[in-house]
């Protein structure tokens, strides 16, 4: 008797999940768990330890599983996104601030005066 297609597919699928349920997006929860702890950690070892998988594994996931790879590059595209939002709202809350002091009359106190130039900087920089 000959396999058909759907039983070699069934086959692949059940043997890529390493006994794992695979969700939808073609994740398991141990590489869902490896993308939560890449997002944070410091080195590939520290997250494959947070995550509770093998480093090797994880290493050949970043560098093989299209689908893992995917839906990091999307949560970390996500994470800057945020991040420079927070950032852009802390620049005009500065800019609004300096403005502030400047129609006061009073002119910038020294206690002042650095963190107001180190805005006018990260401002500069991130145009």
């Amino acid at each position: 008797m000959k396999n058909s297609p759907n039983t070699n597919l069934t086959a692949i699928n059940s043997s890529n999940a390493s006994n794992e349920n695979v969700r939808n997006d073609g994740l398991t929860p141990s590489q869902e768990r490896a993308i939560e702890t890449l997002l944070t950690a410091r080195s590939v070892a520290a997250a494959a330890r947070d995550a509770d998988v093998g480093e090797s594994t994880l290493r050949r996931w970043l560098r093989e599983d299209k689908n893992f790879q995917r839906k990091l590059r999307g949560l970390r595209e996500e994470a800057l996104s945020h991040g420079a939002l927070q950032l852009q709202h802390g620049v005009s809350k500065a800019v609004g601030k300096l403005y502030d002091l400047i129609d006061s009359n009073k002119g910038i106190e020294p206690g002042r005066a650095s963190p107001a130039r180190t805005s006018h900087r990260v401002a500069r920089q991130s145009a």
